[in-house]
């Protein structure tokens, strides 16, 4: 927290010169300004075009929430991440890394750095109990990628605008900081939550979970981002971790599972292809004989023939 530079009175909001690792365009807020020892500053941006950052570390824990856009990151030995929007990542404390360039523009993002003495999380907002389970739960060796949930991404949606606004004012709200704080600490517990869960359940039971997700909804439009926030995974992680438990994508396996429901209808009933097709989720009576054919080798007409009387 020394290392940002008031350049406004007291009575004033802080406009904040933040470590010369931030952009200018950025807006911070520093624990002193939130009252909360443990945080070290909060800041938002929202940039369009590549800025690519210099190298730096923290002490403590950098969680990074994307809300919309992309932005491409490199960590000493050389790994590189892509953190895209509706994601966030945690960095480990002590560890060197950039932003290196922006993928999509523009690019909004909220970045929340920890403080690394674990005497700052005495007091606060958390009881001591919890603020040890949440610095437990955060501490990684390597760099963690995760999907933000519904309420992460409006309170990181809400976190940008009224900082925004708080900027803007040019005056001190007390209200409205005490907002940024609490918010703050919804998205740093949230972070703790989703990376905690993962670590704690193994990817056969996360893939299992996908599974069952994805047949209780099989009769609804399929999106990975609905699958993703289900099971609190990454878009990337999870495709790869399916497709290696199960030889299929995502998409190719709920398929699958339509075509076996709908082999069963026609083989049990007697409604219509298009009746079908609404029932199992493949849309329309010509997208059903295509799919059912495709996966079957069959015409719907032919598993009705094979019905037994």
């Amino acid at each position: 927290m020394n290392d940002f530079a008031m350049s406004c009175s007291s009575d004033d909001v802080p406009t904040i010169s933040a470590p010369n690792f931030l952009s200018l365009h950025d807006l911070a807020l520093s624990g002193d300004d939130l009252s909360w020892g443990a945080l070290d500053y909060v800041s938002t941006s929202m940039r369009f075009a590549a800025e690519p950052l210099n190298w730096h570390r923290h002490p403590g824990q950098e969680l990074l929430f994307m809300l919309k856009g992309a932005s491409g990151y490199q960590f000493d030995g050389g790994q590189k991440m892509e953190l895209t929007g509706g994601h966030f990542m945690l960095i480990p404390g002590c560890m060197a890394h950039r932003g290196a360039r922006l993928v999509r523009e523009p690019s909004t993002l909220c970045a929340v750095i920890l403080s690394a003495e674990a005497t700052a999380w005495s007091g606060g907002i958390f009881t001591p109990d919890e603020a040890a389970w949440i610095r437990s739960s955060l501490c990684t060796e390597t760099p963690q990628i995760r999907p933000m949930t519904a309420a992460m991404r409006h309170a990181t949606r809400w976190l940008h605008e009224n900082m925004v606004n708080l900027d803007r004012a040019k005056s001190r709200d007390r209200e409205l900081l005490v907002g940024i704080r609490l918010q703050t600490g919804f998205l740093v517990l949230q972070a703790a939550l989703q990376i905690s869960e993962q670590a704690e359940t193994s990817p056969t039971l996360l893939i299992e979970r996908a599974k069952a997700y994805l047949t209780s909804h099989h009769a609804e439009p399929f999106t990975m981002s609905h699958l993703t926030e289900h099971t609190r995974c990454s878009r990337t992680w999870l495709f790869q971790a399916f497709k290696q438990e199960t030889g299929m994508t995502p998409l190719d396996w709920l398929q699958r599972f339509r075509v076996g429901k709908a082999v069963e209808l026609l083989q049990t009933t007697d409604r219509t292809l298009e009746d079908i097709a609404t029932a199992v989720g493949l849309t329309s009576g010509p997208y059903l004989c295509h799919t059912v054919k495709r996966y079957t080798g069959r015409t719907p007409g032919g598993h009705r023939r094979t019905t037994v009387p």
